[in-house]
Protein backbone atom coordinates (compact mmCIF):
# COMPACT_ATOMS: atom_id res chain seq x y z
CA UNK A 1 0.00 0.00 0.00
CA UNK A 2 2.99 2.19 1.08
CA UNK A 3 4.83 1.70 -2.12
CA UNK A 4 1.87 1.98 -4.49
CA UNK A 5 1.40 5.41 -3.03
CA UNK A 6 4.61 6.54 -2.71
CA UNK A 7 5.32 5.24 -6.59
CA UNK A 8 1.55 7.25 -7.47
CA UNK A 9 2.77 10.61 -5.71
CA UNK A 10 6.28 10.48 -6.63
CA UNK A 11 8.07 10.51 -3.40
CA UNK A 12 10.74 7.88 -1.38
CA UNK A 13 8.00 4.95 0.28
CA UNK A 14 9.43 5.51 3.55
CA UNK A 15 7.84 8.54 4.18
CA UNK A 16 4.23 7.45 3.48
CA UNK A 17 5.12 4.51 6.16
CA UNK A 18 6.68 7.28 8.73
CA UNK A 19 3.11 8.94 8.40
CA UNK A 20 1.25 6.20 8.55
CA UNK A 21 2.83 5.27 11.89
CA UNK A 22 2.71 8.69 13.14
CA UNK A 23 -1.20 8.48 12.63
CA UNK A 24 -1.26 5.18 14.32
CA UNK A 25 1.12 6.30 17.59
CA UNK A 26 -1.10 9.61 17.63
CA UNK A 27 -4.44 7.84 18.12
CA UNK A 28 -5.13 8.79 14.81
CA UNK A 29 -6.95 6.29 12.25
CA UNK A 30 -3.89 5.44 10.83
CA UNK A 31 -4.17 1.53 10.97
CA UNK A 32 -8.01 1.93 9.68
CA UNK A 33 -7.01 3.80 6.65
CA UNK A 34 -4.23 1.77 5.97
CA UNK A 35 -6.59 -1.28 6.00
CA UNK A 36 -9.11 0.11 3.96
CA UNK A 37 -6.75 1.24 1.19
CA UNK A 38 -4.93 -2.46 1.17
CA UNK A 39 -8.55 -3.86 0.12
CA UNK A 40 -9.57 -0.83 -2.71
CA UNK A 41 -6.31 -0.68 -4.12
CA UNK A 42 -5.70 -2.90 -6.87
CA UNK A 43 -2.80 -5.18 -7.60
CA UNK A 44 -0.40 -3.84 -10.26
CA UNK A 45 -0.02 -7.26 -12.58
CA UNK A 46 0.52 -5.53 -15.97
CA UNK A 47 2.54 -3.06 -17.42
CA UNK A 48 -0.52 -0.79 -17.60
CA UNK A 49 -1.08 -1.00 -14.50
CA UNK A 50 2.63 -0.03 -13.32
CA UNK A 51 2.71 2.71 -14.95
CA UNK A 52 -0.75 4.17 -13.98
CA UNK A 53 0.62 3.37 -10.92
CA UNK A 54 3.68 5.51 -11.00
CA UNK A 55 1.35 8.53 -12.68
CA UNK A 56 3.29 7.89 -16.17
CA UNK A 57 1.15 7.96 -19.30
CA UNK A 58 0.40 4.88 -21.46
CA UNK A 59 2.66 5.14 -24.53
CA UNK A 60 5.05 3.50 -26.84
CA UNK A 61 7.89 5.19 -24.98
CA UNK A 62 6.49 4.36 -21.43
CA UNK A 63 6.10 0.76 -22.32
CA UNK A 64 10.04 0.64 -23.98
CA UNK A 65 11.08 2.31 -20.78
CA UNK A 66 9.62 -0.46 -18.25
CA UNK A 67 10.25 -2.97 -20.43
CA UNK A 68 14.35 -1.86 -20.22
CA UNK A 69 13.56 -1.47 -16.62
CA UNK A 70 12.27 -5.09 -16.57
CA UNK A 71 15.36 -6.16 -18.28
CA UNK A 72 17.67 -4.47 -16.19
CA UNK A 73 16.47 -6.01 -13.08
CA UNK A 74 16.45 -9.49 -14.66
CA UNK A 75 20.31 -8.89 -15.19
CA UNK A 76 20.82 -7.50 -11.65
CA UNK A 77 19.04 -10.70 -10.93
CA UNK A 78 21.59 -12.96 -13.18
CA UNK A 79 24.39 -11.65 -11.28
CA UNK A 80 23.37 -11.84 -7.75
CA UNK A 81 22.10 -15.48 -8.72
CA UNK A 82 26.42 -15.73 -10.19
CA UNK A 83 27.39 -14.40 -7.06
CA UNK A 84 25.20 -16.71 -4.56
CA UNK A 85 26.35 -19.73 -6.69
CA UNK A 86 30.10 -18.49 -5.85
CA UNK A 87 29.31 -17.79 -2.56
CA UNK A 88 27.98 -21.52 -2.32
CA UNK A 89 30.82 -23.56 -3.93
CA UNK A 90 33.12 -21.83 -1.56
CA UNK A 91 30.81 -22.97 1.16
CA UNK A 92 30.61 -26.04 -0.03
CA UNK A 93 34.57 -26.43 -0.42
CA UNK A 94 34.56 -25.51 3.23
CA UNK A 95 32.52 -28.09 4.73
CA UNK A 96 34.29 -30.71 2.54
CA UNK A 97 37.88 -29.44 3.80
CA UNK A 98 35.54 -29.70 7.30
CA UNK A 99 34.34 -33.22 6.98
CA UNK A 100 37.76 -34.58 5.30
CA UNK A 101 39.50 -33.10 9.09
CA UNK A 102 36.49 -34.23 10.87
CA UNK A 103 36.87 -37.48 9.66
CA UNK A 104 40.68 -37.71 10.23
CA UNK A 105 39.89 -36.72 13.67
CA UNK A 106 37.50 -39.08 14.48
CA UNK A 107 40.01 -41.83 13.33
CA UNK A 108 42.60 -40.42 15.51
CA UNK A 109 40.00 -40.54 18.58
CA UNK A 110 39.01 -44.25 17.57
CA UNK A 111 42.09 -45.57 17.18
CA UNK A 112 43.02 -44.13 21.15
CA UNK A 113 39.64 -45.38 22.18
CA UNK A 114 40.32 -48.63 21.00
CA UNK A 115 43.89 -49.06 22.37
CA UNK A 116 43.24 -47.47 25.83
CA UNK A 117 40.14 -49.73 26.22
CA UNK A 118 42.22 -52.99 25.74
CA UNK A 119 44.83 -51.53 27.62
CA UNK A 120 42.27 -51.21 30.49
CA UNK A 121 40.93 -54.67 30.18
CA UNK A 122 44.50 -56.00 30.17
CA UNK A 123 44.96 -54.38 33.41
CA UNK A 124 41.87 -54.91 35.44
CA UNK A 125 41.86 -59.07 34.32
CA UNK A 126 45.19 -58.61 36.06
CA UNK A 127 43.76 -57.35 39.13
CA UNK A 128 40.57 -59.40 39.25
CA UNK A 129 41.56 -62.86 37.47
CA UNK A 130 45.41 -62.86 37.93
CA UNK A 131 47.32 -62.12 41.04
CA UNK A 132 47.56 -58.55 40.67
CA UNK A 133 46.43 -57.14 43.92
CA UNK A 134 45.01 -53.40 45.20
CA UNK A 135 46.36 -53.41 48.84
CA UNK A 136 49.94 -53.58 48.82
CA UNK A 137 51.55 -54.79 52.14
CA UNK A 138 54.60 -55.28 54.51
CA UNK A 139 55.34 -58.84 53.98
CA UNK A 140 56.67 -62.03 51.11
CA UNK A 141 53.67 -61.49 48.87
CA UNK A 142 53.14 -57.56 48.56
CA UNK A 143 49.53 -57.16 48.23
CA UNK A 144 46.06 -58.85 48.94
CA UNK A 145 43.69 -59.76 45.55
CA UNK A 146 40.69 -58.21 45.44
CA UNK A 147 38.68 -61.47 45.63
CA UNK A 148 40.39 -61.68 49.11
CA UNK A 149 39.81 -58.75 50.54
CA UNK A 150 36.04 -59.24 49.04
CA UNK A 151 35.84 -62.27 51.10
CA UNK A 152 37.03 -61.16 54.64
CA UNK A 153 34.90 -58.23 54.50
CA UNK A 154 31.43 -59.63 53.22
CA UNK A 155 29.60 -61.73 56.03
CA UNK A 156 28.96 -64.44 53.31
CA UNK A 157 30.73 -65.91 50.01
CA UNK A 158 27.27 -65.46 48.25
CA UNK A 159 27.44 -61.87 49.15
CA UNK A 160 31.31 -61.73 48.43
CA UNK A 161 30.95 -63.18 44.93
CA UNK A 162 27.72 -61.23 44.18
CA UNK A 163 29.80 -57.93 44.77
CA UNK A 164 32.72 -58.97 43.12
CA UNK A 165 30.52 -59.74 40.19
CA UNK A 166 29.28 -56.58 40.49
CA UNK A 167 32.47 -54.53 40.54
CA UNK A 168 33.47 -56.31 37.24
CA UNK A 169 30.32 -55.75 35.40
CA UNK A 170 30.08 -51.87 36.62
CA UNK A 171 33.84 -51.48 35.36
CA UNK A 172 33.90 -53.75 32.41
CA UNK A 173 30.49 -52.49 30.57
CA UNK A 174 31.88 -48.94 30.26
CA UNK A 175 34.96 -50.23 28.76
CA UNK A 176 33.64 -52.54 25.87
CA UNK A 177 31.68 -49.19 25.46
CA UNK A 178 34.66 -47.34 24.48
CA UNK A 179 35.73 -50.19 22.94
CA UNK A 180 32.74 -50.48 20.54
CA UNK A 181 32.88 -46.94 19.91
CA UNK A 182 36.51 -46.57 19.31
CA UNK A 183 36.45 -49.15 16.42
CA UNK A 184 32.84 -47.56 14.82
CA UNK A 185 35.33 -44.36 14.79
CA UNK A 186 38.00 -45.95 12.97
CA UNK A 187 36.35 -48.11 10.65
CA UNK A 188 33.29 -45.43 9.92
CA UNK A 189 30.84 -48.34 10.71
CA UNK A 190 27.06 -47.19 11.36
CA UNK A 191 25.71 -48.38 14.57
CA UNK A 192 23.88 -51.71 15.18
CA UNK A 193 23.62 -53.82 18.04
CA UNK A 194 20.58 -51.64 18.97
CA UNK A 195 19.10 -54.54 21.60
CA UNK A 196 22.85 -55.79 22.76
CA UNK A 197 23.79 -52.19 23.58
CA UNK A 198 20.51 -51.91 25.78
CA UNK A 199 21.02 -54.91 27.29
CA UNK A 200 24.39 -54.09 28.50
CA UNK A 201 22.88 -50.76 29.60
CA UNK A 202 20.20 -52.46 31.50
CA UNK A 203 22.71 -55.43 32.77
CA UNK A 204 24.84 -52.11 34.42
CA UNK A 205 22.31 -50.41 36.09
CA UNK A 206 21.02 -53.48 37.78
CA UNK A 207 24.88 -53.81 38.72
CA UNK A 208 24.83 -50.59 40.19
CA UNK A 209 21.89 -51.33 42.15
CA UNK A 210 22.87 -54.70 43.40
CA UNK A 211 26.94 -53.04 44.40
CA UNK A 212 24.39 -50.22 46.18
CA UNK A 213 22.72 -52.96 47.99
CA UNK A 214 25.17 -55.15 49.17
CA UNK A 215 27.77 -51.59 50.19
CA UNK A 216 24.79 -50.71 52.55
CA UNK A 217 24.14 -54.28 53.72
CA UNK A 218 28.28 -54.03 54.46
CA UNK A 219 28.19 -50.61 56.15
CA UNK A 220 25.95 -51.94 58.90
CA UNK A 221 28.20 -54.41 60.10
CA UNK A 222 30.38 -51.72 61.36
CA UNK A 223 27.32 -49.74 62.35
CA UNK A 224 28.33 -50.16 66.28
CA UNK A 225 31.46 -50.19 67.99
CA UNK A 226 32.89 -52.29 71.29
CA UNK A 227 35.90 -52.27 73.69
CA UNK A 228 36.97 -55.05 76.12
CA UNK A 229 39.91 -54.86 78.24
CA UNK A 230 41.69 -57.83 79.23
CA UNK A 231 45.06 -57.16 82.12
CA UNK A 232 48.28 -58.50 82.07
CA UNK A 233 49.87 -58.91 85.89
CA UNK A 234 52.98 -57.52 86.44
CA UNK A 235 55.26 -58.67 89.66
CA UNK A 236 55.40 -56.02 92.21
CA UNK A 237 58.77 -56.52 92.86
CA UNK A 238 59.94 -55.55 89.22
CA UNK A 239 61.68 -52.21 89.44
CA UNK A 240 62.36 -52.29 86.01
CA UNK A 241 60.36 -53.52 83.16
CA UNK A 242 61.54 -54.59 80.12
CA UNK A 243 59.10 -54.44 77.31
CA UNK A 244 60.32 -56.55 74.14
CA UNK A 245 58.30 -56.72 70.87
CA UNK A 246 58.30 -60.82 69.27
CA UNK A 247 59.54 -61.34 66.00
CA UNK A 248 57.26 -60.89 62.97
CA UNK A 249 57.24 -63.31 60.56
CA UNK A 250 54.29 -62.24 58.75
CA UNK A 251 55.41 -58.81 57.75
CA UNK A 252 58.39 -57.04 58.69
CA UNK A 253 60.70 -56.11 62.02
CA UNK A 254 61.66 -53.43 60.07
CA UNK A 255 58.25 -51.00 59.95
CA UNK A 256 57.59 -48.31 62.04
CA UNK A 257 54.32 -47.87 63.55
CA UNK A 258 53.97 -44.63 64.34
CA UNK A 259 54.96 -43.55 61.25
CA UNK A 260 52.77 -45.93 58.91
CA UNK A 261 49.73 -44.37 58.64
CA UNK A 262 47.77 -46.37 56.08
CA UNK A 263 46.93 -49.30 58.23
CA UNK A 264 45.42 -51.34 55.22
CA UNK A 265 49.07 -52.31 54.11
CA UNK A 266 49.68 -54.29 57.52
CA UNK A 267 46.37 -56.93 57.17
CA UNK A 268 47.30 -60.33 55.38
CA UNK A 269 45.40 -63.06 54.76
CA UNK A 270 46.06 -67.23 54.87
CA UNK A 271 44.21 -70.17 54.73
CA UNK A 272 42.83 -70.38 57.82
CA UNK A 273 43.45 -66.48 59.70
CA UNK A 274 43.30 -62.91 59.13
CA UNK A 275 46.64 -61.12 60.19
CA UNK A 276 46.71 -57.50 61.44
CA UNK A 277 50.13 -55.90 62.05
CA UNK A 278 48.91 -52.76 63.90
CA UNK A 279 48.92 -53.23 67.36
CA UNK A 280 49.27 -49.89 69.33
CA UNK A 281 51.40 -49.30 72.28
CA UNK A 282 51.30 -46.86 74.67
CA UNK A 283 53.58 -46.18 77.74
CA UNK A 284 52.42 -43.48 80.14
CA UNK A 285 53.55 -42.17 83.61
CA UNK A 286 51.33 -42.98 86.61
CA UNK A 287 51.19 -41.28 90.31
CA UNK A 288 48.38 -43.16 91.67
CA UNK A 289 49.61 -46.47 90.99
CA UNK A 290 52.48 -48.58 93.01
CA UNK A 291 53.02 -50.62 90.91
CA UNK A 292 53.44 -51.51 87.25
CA UNK A 293 49.53 -51.74 85.16
CA UNK A 294 49.33 -53.28 81.93
CA UNK A 295 45.71 -52.77 80.21
CA UNK A 296 44.98 -54.64 76.74
CA UNK A 297 42.28 -52.94 75.09
CA UNK A 298 40.28 -55.12 71.93
CA UNK A 299 37.75 -53.02 70.08
CA UNK A 300 35.73 -53.90 67.06
CA UNK A 301 32.57 -53.45 64.88
CA UNK A 302 29.74 -54.93 64.62
CA UNK A 303 25.86 -54.74 63.57
CA UNK A 304 25.08 -53.87 67.27
CA UNK A 305 26.67 -53.89 70.54
CA UNK A 306 26.59 -57.65 71.07
CA UNK A 307 28.31 -58.54 67.30
CA UNK A 308 31.02 -56.08 68.38
CA UNK A 309 31.54 -57.19 72.05
CA UNK A 310 31.81 -61.04 70.15
CA UNK A 311 34.15 -59.57 67.49
CA UNK A 312 36.79 -58.05 69.94
CA UNK A 313 36.62 -61.73 72.11
CA UNK A 314 37.65 -63.07 69.11
CA UNK A 315 40.63 -61.58 68.45
CA UNK A 316 43.59 -63.27 69.58
CA UNK A 317 46.91 -62.16 71.23
CA UNK A 318 49.91 -63.13 72.52
CA UNK A 319 51.24 -60.67 75.18
CA UNK A 320 52.73 -62.05 78.98
CA UNK A 321 54.82 -61.52 81.06
CA UNK A 322 57.84 -63.62 81.90
CA UNK A 323 61.17 -63.18 84.06
CA UNK A 324 60.80 -59.44 84.54
CA UNK A 325 59.95 -59.04 80.35
CA UNK A 326 56.55 -58.24 78.61
CA UNK A 327 56.82 -60.14 75.60
CA UNK A 328 54.33 -58.00 73.22
CA UNK A 329 52.83 -59.84 69.65
CA UNK A 330 53.50 -57.46 66.15
CA UNK A 331 50.30 -58.58 65.31
CA UNK A 332 46.70 -59.95 66.19
CA UNK A 333 44.84 -62.75 64.31
CA UNK A 334 41.41 -63.17 64.22
CA UNK A 335 39.95 -66.61 62.11
CA UNK A 336 39.05 -66.22 58.17
CA UNK A 337 35.29 -66.90 58.81
CA UNK A 338 34.70 -64.21 61.56
CA UNK A 339 35.53 -61.13 59.19
CA UNK A 340 37.56 -58.33 58.96
CA UNK A 341 35.09 -55.82 61.52
CA UNK A 342 37.70 -52.88 62.02
CA UNK A 343 39.22 -54.67 64.86
CA UNK A 344 41.94 -52.69 66.91
CA UNK A 345 44.33 -53.63 69.78
CA UNK A 346 45.92 -51.06 72.39
CA UNK A 347 48.50 -52.10 74.96
CA UNK A 348 48.81 -49.29 77.77
CA UNK A 349 51.60 -49.65 80.26
CA UNK A 350 51.13 -47.53 83.21
CA UNK A 351 54.55 -46.58 84.63
CA UNK A 352 54.60 -45.25 88.36
CA UNK A 353 56.91 -42.67 89.93
CA UNK A 354 60.40 -43.32 90.51
CA UNK A 355 59.83 -46.74 88.01
CA UNK A 356 61.60 -47.07 84.58
CA UNK A 357 60.91 -49.70 81.43
CA UNK A 358 63.67 -50.74 79.14
CA UNK A 359 62.28 -51.17 75.52
CA UNK A 360 64.06 -53.55 73.33
CA UNK A 361 65.68 -54.00 69.68
CA UNK A 362 61.82 -54.01 67.93
CA UNK A 363 59.73 -51.86 70.03
CA UNK A 364 59.44 -49.44 67.18
CA UNK A 365 57.02 -52.14 65.78
CA UNK A 366 54.35 -51.01 67.99
CA UNK A 367 55.25 -47.87 70.07
CA UNK A 368 53.16 -44.97 70.30
CA UNK A 369 56.52 -42.33 70.53
CA UNK A 370 56.82 -41.29 73.96
CA UNK A 371 56.16 -37.81 74.72
CA UNK A 372 59.61 -37.01 76.93
CA UNK A 373 59.04 -34.03 79.41
CA UNK A 374 62.94 -33.17 79.03
CA UNK A 375 63.29 -30.42 76.31
CA UNK A 376 66.38 -32.76 75.22
CA UNK A 377 64.73 -35.76 73.94
CA UNK A 378 61.07 -34.64 73.22
CA UNK A 379 61.14 -34.82 70.21
CA UNK A 380 63.28 -38.28 70.00
CA UNK A 381 62.49 -40.52 67.10
CA UNK A 382 64.32 -43.67 67.79
CA UNK A 383 63.39 -45.63 70.59
CA UNK A 384 65.18 -49.17 70.89
CA UNK A 385 67.67 -50.06 73.19
CA UNK A 386 66.29 -46.82 75.71
CA UNK A 387 65.07 -46.93 78.89
CA UNK A 388 62.18 -44.38 80.72
CA UNK A 389 61.67 -43.21 84.12
CA UNK A 390 58.96 -41.70 85.85
CA UNK A 391 60.53 -39.17 87.27
CA UNK A 392 58.01 -36.97 89.55
CA UNK A 393 55.13 -37.84 87.34
CA UNK A 394 56.99 -37.42 83.95
CA UNK A 395 58.50 -40.15 81.58
CA UNK A 396 62.28 -39.17 81.76
CA UNK A 397 65.07 -40.47 79.24
CA UNK A 398 67.43 -42.01 81.12
CA UNK A 399 70.71 -41.02 79.50
CA UNK A 400 73.25 -44.01 80.48
CA UNK A 401 75.80 -42.65 78.58
CA UNK A 402 77.28 -40.47 81.31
Amino acid sequence: VCAGLAAYLGVDPVIVRIIFVIMMVLGLSGGVVYLILMFIIPEAKTSNDKLKMHGRPINVNSIKETAKDVKESIQKGVHKNQFGNTISKAVEKGVQSSSRFIKGFSKVLGFALLLGGVFAILILVGVFIGDGGLVPFWGERQSITLNEGMYILYASPFQSALTFGSIILVIFIPIIGIIYTGVRLLFDLKPSMKHFRLSLTVLWIVSVGVLSFTSILLGLEFRDEATITDYVEISPETEVLKIEVMNDDIFSNKIDRANNSDLSNLIDVSDQQIYLGYPKLIIVESKKDSTYKVEVHRSSRGINEKEAIMNSELMSYDCYFENGVLNLAPYMAISKDDKFRGQELEILVRVPVGKSVLLGENIERVLQPISGKNMKHQKRQIFSNTEWKNDSNKMVFVDKSN
